[in-house]
C-alpha cells in the first residue's frame, strides 16, 4: 500500500507556472512586484512557500471568473 504524497513545503518558480498555468514570467514578476512572497536561495533562484501559493489562489477579494460556454453546447438554467 502507497501513502499518499503530501504537498512539499516549498515550490520552484516552474512549478508554480505550471500549477497557475502561466507562464514563468508571470510568475517572476508576482516575485517583483511583491505578489507573491518568495526566498531567495541563490542568484536568480526562489522558492515559494506552500502558504503563500495557496493564500493567493484563495484570495476573498478574488472574483470567481464568469464561465462562458463553448459554442455549440447548451446551458441548462
Amino acid at each position: 500500500m502507497t501513502q499518499p504524497q503530501t504537498p512539499p513545503e516549498f515550490y520552484t518558480t516552474t512549478e508554480v507556472a505550471r500549477i497557475l498555468r502561466c507562464s514563468l514570467r508571470t510568475v517572476q514578476n508576482m516575485i517583483h512586484r511583491q505578489q507573491l512572497p518568495a526566498y531567495i536561495v541563490g542568484k536568480n533562484r526562489y522558492r515559494i512557500p506552500r502558504s503563500a501559493l495557496t493564500a493567493l489562489i484563495h484570495r476573498p477579494d478574488a472574483e470567481p471568473e464568469e464561465v462562458t460556454p463553448c459554442a455549440g453546447t447548451s446551458v441548462d438554467p
